[in-house]
């Protein structure tokens, strides 16, 4: 909003959600994802479709690529199929067991981390571009990330009971 009313406005908004946190029980999850329902489902549908892809396009590597595909391509395909299904049954696990607030960081590095990673991998088995490949080390990257930032939420929620 725009001028003095606006400013006000915004004023008693930011006042009315400040109130709110600091007599929120739950005040010190508010840094991570408070999940609403509709999110959660997203991620949910999200998973789901990763878990198909992977299924289909280990499927497809197995039975159609290997006669086209050097070995070492085809084991580069394999292996983003590999981290992509550990990433979404790892997803699923923080979906369906985690009590706190989602952890926002490993959220979004896990699934750019797997879409970078994996997606690179992908690319590169079928196409041989090897400047693709570029993408792989920043995909793991984020996925180890994604690994750390877990570790700590998990540590910050344990030290707070």
């Amino acid at each position: 909003m725009h001028g003095a009313f606006g400013s006000i406005v915004e004023n008693r908004y930011d006042t009315a959600i400040l109130t709110m946190i600091r007599s929120s029980p739950r005040r010190e999850q508010l840094t991570e994802v408070d999940v609403s329902a509709t999110f959660h489902q997203r991620l949910w549908v999200v998973c789901a479709i990763s878990g198909a892809l992977t299924i289909a396009l280990g499927a497809f590597g197995a039975h159609s690529l290997s006669q086209y595909l050097s070995p070492a391509m085809l084991n580069a395909f394999h292996t983003g199929v590999t981290y992509q299904m550990w990433h979404t049954i790892a997803l699923m696990a923080l979906l369906g067991g985690w009590r706190a607030a989602l952890p926002r960081v490993t959220l979004c590095c896990w699934i750019g981390g797997t879409v970078l990673f994996s997606g690179s991998l992908y690319a590169l088995a079928l196409s041989g571009v090897r400047p693709i490949a570029f993408l792989t080390p920043v995909g793991g990257t984020l996925l180890i990330i994604g690994w750390v930032a877990l570790a700590v939420s998990g540590w910050r929620h344990a030290s707070r009971r």
